[in-house]
């Protein structure tokens, strides 16, 4: 069986190597949700995540937060309403919380065209 190649955003590609007898499933990933669905996704992932302690264990009252967003971020506006809902509910300041908007940080997240700038 000829092996999978996977570019993923590095100067090499990832090459899987198949045991003989054995063959790749194809997969999709789940549509994308939008909306009060997306935020809501996005609350459920942030106050109980599968590993470790929620987002709210991670600051405390008087605490200044910078959301970073790079590049473009499916859903950006419910993500961002989330995260600051569950930051103002563990009892930061609104007015201590920033946005940070800035290109993608690679070539995987913004194309091949990051690579030549």
């Amino acid at each position: 069986m000829d092996p999978i190649i996977l570019p993923y955003g590095a100067a090499e590609p990832l090459v899987l190597e198949c045991l003989e007898g054995t063959r790749p499933l194809v997969f999709e990933p789940p549509a994308g949700e939008s909306g009060l669905a997306a935020g809501g996704m996005v609350t459920a992932a942030i106050a109980a995540p599968p590993h470790g302690p929620p987002l709210s264990a991670h600051v405390v009252p008087g605490d200044r937060v910078v959301i970073a967003i790079a590049g473009a971020v499916p859903q950006a506006t419910a993500v961002i309403a989330a995260v600051t809902e569950q930051l103002v509910a563990a009892q930061v300041v609104p007015a201590d919380i920033a946005l940070l908007e800035g290109p993608a940080l690679g070539p995987l997240a913004g194309g091949a065209e990051a690579v030549a700038e």
